[in-house]
Order: structure tokens, then C-alpha cells, then sequence
């Protein structure tokens, strides 16, 4: 299984997402061999480190333990996508804060 797209969204505090969970920082949407995307993918901030967390079923039945709609299998396969997805998420930070130069200020106006 291979990673063959990630998008990062970054959360302003104003979003419903924002609103209904504090700690979310970001979501991230994967696209796994080019066949399945695995969305709302959330990006959070804990006390101890940022984290990845999986897509919970909102028509759980059990409202006193999280149910899962997406599981990673392994902690192997948990820490795979983990990284990528923190990896990206960075990046995409880091991307944010540069300042921008004459030229990515014009493309970016148009």
C-alpha cells in the first residue's frame, strides 16, 4: 500500500470542526494507491505532542467508548500514516509562516 496523495487543511478557530474540538489543528485527506481517500483525518494538539486521530463514527451506538469507521490494523501501519501525515502537516506550517517573495505575492493575488 503506498501514499499517492495528501492534503493538509489547516483549521481556523471559527471552523465547526475548531468549535467542536479544540485541539484540532489541521485535517488531512489521504489517497491510498491511487483508489481509496481516507478524509477528516484530524491533526491534534495534546498535552503531551501532536497526534493523528482516525475518523469516528458518529452514529455509534456505544456513546461511552469511541468507535472507529477507519482502524489502522497494527501500530506499524498506525505509525505509517502517523508520520506521513504529521510530516506533511509541518510542511505545510512551515509553508505559512515563510514570507512570501515578489513573485508568490503576484501569484497568489491573481
Amino acid at each position: 500500500m503506498e501514499i499517492t496523495e495528501i492534503k493538509i487543511h489547516l483549521v481556523g478557530r471559527g471552523e465547526p470542526v475548531a468549535k467542536d474540538d479544540p485541539r484540532v489543528l489541521a485535517t488531512a485527506k489521504v489517497r491510498l494507491d491511487d483508489k481509496l481517500y481516507l478524509n477528516d483525518i484530524k491533526i491534534c494538539r495534546t498535552p503531551n505532542r501532536i497526534c493523528v486521530e482516525f475518523v469516528k463514527n458518529p452514529y455509534a451506538v456505544d456513546t461511552e467508548r469511541s468507535q472507529y469507521t477507519v482502524v489502522p490494523v497494527s501500530m506499524e501501519a498506525r505509525r505509517w500514516i502517523e508520520s506521513i501525515v504529521l510530516t506533511a502537516y509541518l510542511r505545510k506550517v512551515r509553508e505559512m509562516q515563510r514570507p512570501k517573495t515578489g513573485k508568490e505575492k503576484r501569484k497568489d493575488d491573481e
